[in-house]
């Protein structure tokens, strides 16, 4: 007979390793999403999903009612959880689709604009907006969805402000 540690325990001793094996293979994943579950709740606060709609409809609503007709105003946001989870919402379709799309051409020699959504070069012909804020070009297909989700530029961070009725930007960049 072969001397093993688990001589004279017949089939118990390899039956009980493979449970604990599979124990812990169980185990240590349950763990990592408890503590992952319990930091994005004290991240972003509990249930924030119909605390942030009401805000929305509300700022929106009083947003609308007080800007004065050709006046700038302040891309929507809110601010979810208080101090401690502070997410901006994004722009309405409305605001994003004031800021003027143009087709890019490039007029100037030098590094090819590059589009910092879909990190591709921005090439002649293709669709872009330019951001009032900061002058950033981008494609427009990218930060439309961009600034539906957020209310900055991808580039700089600069808070995007749409005035309404403005004109078309120059097409040539």
């Amino acid at each position: 007979m072969l001397h093993s540690p688990w001589a004279g325990h017949g089939a118990v001793g390899p039956l009980r390793e493979a449970v604990h094996d599979v124990g812990a293979a169980i185990a240590i994943p349950a763990l990592v999403f408890v503590f992952a579950s319990y930091v994005g709740l004290r991240r972003h606060g509990r249930a924030p999903g119909r605390r942030v709609l009401v805000h929305i409809i509300l700022l929106q609503g009083s947003a609308r009612a007080a800007a004065a007709p050709g006046a700038p105003r302040p891309a929507a946001r809110h601010r979810a959880g208080g101090a401690r989870g502070q997410r901006a919402a994004g722009l309405s379709q409305e605001d994003v689709e004031a800021i003027p799309a143009f087709e890019y051409r490039r007029k100037v020699a030098g590094p090819a604009e590059q589009c910092a959504v879909c990190i591709n070069v921005v090439r002649d012909g293709e669709k872009v907006r330019r951001l009032p804020a900061c002058g950033h070009t981008l494609h427009a297909p990218c930060v439309d969805g961009w600034l539906r989700a957020h209310a900055t530029c991808p580039m700089c961070r600069a808070d995007v402000k749409v005035a309404a009725g403005e004109p078309p930007a120059e097409a040539a960049v």
